[in-house]
């Protein structure tokens, strides 16, 4: 009796767990129906075409609202959140590395001179929220090349002083410049909608 009774709840859960993954394609090929995205979402479109694929989603994913919206322009706000996040992070990490007393020279003037670069980046990126929300997407595009403009400021001071290709910020610089980038392709696909 005992095995019988096993077997009458094993069942109907061995049938729901074997066509739960049915159920779960056949649920979000009604969704990309119903909202227009028969080829996958707009995160996908978007990151798809960027130069790193892995780090448009994995940033994307921070933000939960990124994989719901269908609008480029609240894609692109989520974006600008995201790139600016990074730059105030940068600017922590470089003010970290500044308390350092035993610092090279060459080194404590390039952290100096990489704070005023992201400082300029931060505020680029804030005036980008206003163009964005006032649809001047040609001003955020201009702001977001001064921005990369900036970390790249920040990496070439560096190297171009010390003759090394590379040193503390050399993965933040690299980071925000492809946040940077990802941001222009959204752009990008903003101004030909």
């Amino acid at each position: 009796m005992g095995s019988l009774t096993s077997i009458i709840f094993l069942f109907p859960l061995s049938l729901c767990l074997a066509l739960q993954p049915l159920l779960i394609v056949a649920l979000e090929s009604n969704n990309n129906t119903q909202n227009g995205t028969q080829n996958g979402s707009l995160l996908d479109k978007v990151c798809n075409q960027s130069k790193d694929k892995e780090l448009c989603f994995s940033s994307f994913k921070t933000n939960p609202e990124s994989e719901r919206t269908h609008d480029l322009t609240s894609l692109a706000m989520i974006a600008l959140n995201i790139t600016s996040s990074n730059a105030s992070n940068t600017l922590e990490y470089i003010t970290f590395l500044r308390k350092n007393s035993s610092l090279d020279p060459v080194i404590e003037q390039s952290l100096d001179d990489c704070t005023d670069n992201y400082m300029d980046a931060s505020e680029q990126l804030d005036d980008s929220v206003a163009a964005l929300t006032a649809n001047a997407y040609k001003d955020v595009r201009v702001w977001v090349e001064v921005a990369i403009s900036d970390a790249q400021s920040c990496e070439q001071g560096y190297t171009t002083t010390s003759g090394k290709s590379s040193w503390l910020l050399t993965h933040h610089n690299n980071i925000f410049r492809k946040l940077c980038y990802n941001l222009l392709l959204i752009m990008n696909l903003l101004a030909h909608k």
